[in-house]
């Protein structure tokens, strides 16, 4: 055929495609790293297109390996390259990001091929909507996204005409589209009226943001909009609470933020966010035939999920604009498929008024496609995507301006002032839990102490005492920069030398041996900045120096001549205490009540809000759950599968079942090898044979726990399920018995902690029915309190045991809270955790070997042999997980979601009355 006869003029080559051959295309996103959430949703939209269109002229269309753009310039620079080099490809669908096309565009241009993103929004992309050029159009190019000149306008009415707000301030990070979009609402802004009060940029990886904050703050404005990605929106939203002058201000951001793992911060609520009209519902593409919601159900049902960002429909419409394109600028010679270049892009200029899942698209001159309809929508629930992106509070359309559609939830500021009241059955002797563990010293001590990071609901560390950290990549060094201004509660500066003090002191008192036993050296010569030398690397440093796990301690009270590994007994952990966090000791009453009182000097501006608290510690659950119920408490932490079901049924309280989840609290049967019966392995097995864990958690448990197996959470990654299991067998059980010389029977006793009788004296009766099967006569022993059971342990000359039941927490890694139960140079004599006195050089290998390693295949390799050797030798019996619920009134606000609960600061708690 000759040129005219088809579209196209042949002047970019064409492409022959032989019998059989498939057609070439390619995809271009961001499938991996930060912003892997908005390229993996495109990726699927563009192979769903592909499958949905079929074939052309009975040729398959091939998109091959999908390209990762990296969301950079270099990341779509070096992809473009790839693709460009295969001659026989006519297309891409992509980029993710505008900064990645940058690169990318003139390269696929220069090739004669055609580029269509279904995600960039860069007015520098294609054009200022006037007739102008953008800076980085390149002949080729096309988006079925907006052009974000609409949505800064679309975001500057919603702020000038809706909020009523009349100063904002905008923060870009350089990227062409980030630094876009806010110049855009920058300049709509003004022109409507607004003052712009700041202009300014974090650099990519920052994740300190109080400095660029703390500037954004001084302009007081009214309204801040952030059009940028994470990990640094989340720093940016999460560290603003933190910024003196910044408490009224609304927070607005974008698209590039629009996503379900932004959205779930629970800081994010009440946040505005600009973007594309995702309100697809029955708009269908003409080409395919497929409506949105048909497209979406099998997005979920092939996928397993719902998309985790907006720009699916758009990839999925771009690939279907590229297909027709293909379709229509090619020709059949003598059983060959002809391409022409130019025709796919002349075809591509010529779309009107086409029906796509985004609604209807016509493309201009340069590029632009979409329909460039903007929405608002306002986040009011973090736990629900979907309901919080379908809850649009305003529309803009180029064309028709732009007018409030729904209603807009007042933005609840935080309050000052109030006195929280939390009750737990778990006292403690003090407050110092860098001295000795447990729940009654780990939640006034979270308080009065700082530490040097802060984790938050998906581990992520923050600052908190140390402003910023870097570990070097051999794992043996690591600096953490410190606080300017920072003062313990006696006014005396917090420098680097009491971090150091603190972890020695932690190291030479705390049960858990090796959450800090890497570190044996400090630099300290800047008082600011403490560099630690690590003997090797440990995987689970920033955990083990965050919130409860490490309290920065005063070494000018501490080191006061007594010997480091005795400060346990030092009478300033508990009386006249001097801390470094946003609460004082007033009152400590052993057992019975401990009062907390705002630190007025803290160092973090405006923190905390509360001006008091009050820990109660009470006689048993059913004494705090009346208490919740009475209004007299405010909130409660427990483990009572039955008191969970009468909280949620109560429409006055708020239950919350994934409380403390990094704590990972496990349910056993500890066994004293000391004790001559015990020592033989036979007779902890007998024992491990007669008990039913299904019955337990079945029956007991009412299904509510989970059966475990082993010492490691099963929700841990190092979690061996695949070990002996000791599954009931009392005929064996007898056997056992037998051949230990206990044919006749045997008498025993058990202990168990005082409080959560579901799982402690519950199960510890019904372990005695259960032995008393095989012979086995046990004699179930109830402690006064706490106090007293953990008496078997840590009095100088302990009363003999047999057995009891215990509750160990894994703290996040097993590090932190496995090994201590095992090393065999924990088994100390008045020392708390392996009062079993177990020892096996070989779990001790295995052990130090996961502890020196980075490496999950070798970590996980060892925690594995570690499970099967302990399970075999039984010296505690993990029976079921054991749950941490809590109840708490619903006006309390900003319960702390990071994985250790309450056990950390409350300096963001407030109460809503």
């Amino acid at each position: 055929m000759a040129p005219g006869e088809y579209l196209g003029d042949g002047s970019l080559g064409t492409v022959e495609v032989g019998p059989g051959e498939a057609i070439q295309i390619r995809s271009l996103n961001a499938i991996s790293g930060d912003v892997a959430f908005l390229g993996i949703p495109n990726e699927n939209g563009i192979r769903m297109a592909v499958e949905d269109y079929g074939q052309i002229d009975g040729h398959d269309v091939e998109v091959g390996t999908g390209m990762d753009d990296l969301c950079s310039a270099d990341g779509g620079q070096a992809a473009a390259q790839i693709i460009v080099a295969d001659e026989d490809v006519i297309g891409v669908i992509g980029t993710s990001c505008s900064g990645a096309a940058t690169a990318a565009s003139p390269l696929i241009s220069e090739a004669g091929m055609v580029m269509v993103s279904g995600s960039n929004t860069s007015p520098a992309l294609t054009s200022d909507l006037a007739g102008t050029a953008g800076p980085n159009y390149h002949a080729g190019y096309f988006r079925t996204a907006h052009n974000d000149l609409y949505q800064g306008q679309a975001a500057a009415n919603f702020a000038l005409q809706v909020l009523g707000v009349s100063s904002a301030a905008a923060i870009h990070d350089g990227d062409p589209y980030t630094e876009g979009l806010a110049r855009a609402f920058a300049d709509a802004f003004e022109a409507g009226g607004g003052t712009l009060t700041g202009f300014t940029a974090v650099n990519k990886g920052d994740t300190d943001m109080v400095p660029v904050l703390t500037e954004v703050a001084a302009g007081g404005p009214e309204l801040l909009f952030f059009p940028i990605f994470q990990p640094e929106g989340d720093f940016i939203i999460q560290q603003s609470e933190t910024v003196a002058g910044l408490e009224g201000t609304v927070m607005m951001a974008a698209d590039g933020l629009l996503n379900s793992n932004y959205l779930a911060l629970a800081e994010t609520e009440g946040m505005y966010f600009s973007g594309p009209d995702v309100r697809y519902g029955e708009n269908f593409n003409q080409s395919t035939g497929a409506t949105a919601a048909d497209v979406l159900a099998d997005y979920e049902a092939e996928f397993g999920e719902a998309p985790a960002a907006p720009f699916w429909a758009h990839s999925y419409d771009a690939a279907v604009l590229l297909l027709d394109a293909i379709d229509a600028a090619s020709y059949d010679q003598d059983g060959t498929l002809v391409i022409d270049r130019a025709g796919v892009r002349e075809h591509l200029h010529s779309v009107s008024n086409y029906s796509g899942l985004i609604g209807s698209m016509s493309c201009d001159d340069f590029g632009d496609c979409s329909s460039a309809k903007i929405t608002v929508i306002q986040n009011t629930d973090s736990t629900d995507y979907a309901a919080s992106t379908a809850n649009v509070v305003y529309e803009y359309a180029p064309l028709a301006g732009g007018e409030q559609v729904g209603d807009i939830e007042a933005i609840v500021q935080p309050k000052s002032g109030g006195t929280f009241i939390l009750a737990t059955t778990q006292g403690g002797a003090h407050v110092n839990h860098g001295m000795q563990s447990g729940v009654g010293i780990g939640l006034p001590s979270s308080k009065v102490f700082a530490s040097l990071v802060t984790l938050d609901s998906t581990w992520t560390p923050h600052p908190y005492l140390a402003t910023d950290w870097n570990i070097s990549g051999d794992g043996l060094t690591a600096t953490f920069n410190l606080v300017e201004g920072a003062t313990f509660h006696d006014g005396e500066p917090i420098t680097s030398e009491d971090v150091a003090f603190s972890i020695q002191a932690v190291q030479a008192n705390h049960p858990f041996k090796p959450m800090l036993a890497p570190i044996t050296g400090f630099d300290t010569s800047d008082p600011h900045t403490i560099v630690l030398t690590l003997d090797h690397p440990h995987p689970a440093l920033v955990a083990a120096v965050s919130d409860v796990l490490l309290p920065i301690m005063p070494k000018h009270i501490f080191d006061d001549g007594t010997p480091i590994e005795e400060l346990r007994e030092h009478p300033r952990n508990h009386t006249d205490v001097v801390g470094s966090g946003p609460f004082t000791l007033t009152e400590f009453v052993s057992g019975e009540r401990i009062h907390l009182t705002k630190n007025e000097d803290f160092f973090i501006p405006g923190r905390p809000y509360l001006d008091e608290i009050i820990i109660n510690v009470v006689a048993d659950e059913n004494s705090a759950i009346l208490g919740l119920e009475n209004g007299e408490i405010d909130a409660y932490g427990f483990a009572n599968p039955l008191n969970a079901q009468r909280i949620a049924e109560n429409a006055d309280l708020v239950l919350d079942n994934d409380h403390a989840f990094g704590v990972g609290p496990t349910n056993e049967l500890q066994f004293n090898l000391n004790s001559e019966a015990l020592s033989d392995l036979r007779v902890r097995q007998a024992i491990a044979l007669a008990i039913d864990r299904d019955f337990v958690t079945g029956t007991l448990h009412m299904g509510q726990t989970r059966e475990q197996l082993t010492s490691i959470h099963p929700d841990s990654p190092w979690y061996n399920a695949d070990v002996e299991r000791y599954d009931v067998d009392l005929d064996r059980a007898r056997e056992l018995l037998a051949e230990a010389g206990h044919a006749d029977g045997l008498e025993l006793s058990i202990t168990y902690i005082p409080g959560p009788d579901a799982h402690q004296k519950n199960v510890a009766e019904y372990i005695a029915q259960a032995v008393d099967e095989i012979g086995i006569t046990v004699t179930v022993n109830q402690p006064a309190d706490i106090g007293s059971w953990a008496g078997m342990f840590y009095a100088p000359d302990p009363e003999p045991w047999d057995m009891t039941m215990n509750a160990y927490f894994n703290w996040g890694d097993p590090v932190i809270g496995v090994h201590r139960i095992y090393m065999c140079d924990n088994a100390i004599k008045g020392h708390f955790v392996n009062n079993s006195e177990y020892c096996n050089e070989r779990v001790d290998e295995l052990l130090l070997s996961a502890a020196q390693s980075n490496d999950f295949d070798e970590r996980k390799a060892a925690y594995d042999e570690f499970q099967e050797i302990t399970s075999e030798e039984v010296p505690l019996y993990y029976i079921n997980t054991l749950p941490i619920y809590l109840g708490r009134h619903p006006d309390v606000i900003n319960v702390p979601d990071g994985p250790w609960g309450f056990m950390t600061s409350m300096m963001d708690t407030w109460l809503d009355r």
